[in-house]
């Protein structure tokens, strides 16, 4: 994991707790690509990958965390 996106004007420039990750505004990732995205939005996972898929972020894989599992977006 190298960083973490929230849409979240508040929660962008700060750390997260727990991980010593920064989290970015969405942006971040038309300017620096990853291979893997995790959407961990817990009810909010289906909106997220609209949005995601509507901007036309490339990436190779998306997965859901639903729970303690992982599901690999289609």
């Amino acid at each position: 994991v190298r960083f973490i996106v929230d849409s979240s004007p508040f929660k962008q420039g700060q750390i997260a707790p727990g991980t010593n990750l920064t989290v970015y505004p969405p942006q971040k990732l038309h300017k620096d690509p990853v291979d893997v995205l995790i959407l961990a939005c817990a009810g909010f996972n289906n909106e997220v990958l609209k949005s995601i898929k509507d901007s036309k972020i490339i990436t190779a894989k998306i997965y859901l965390l639903n729970g303690l599992n992982l599901e690999e977006a289609l």
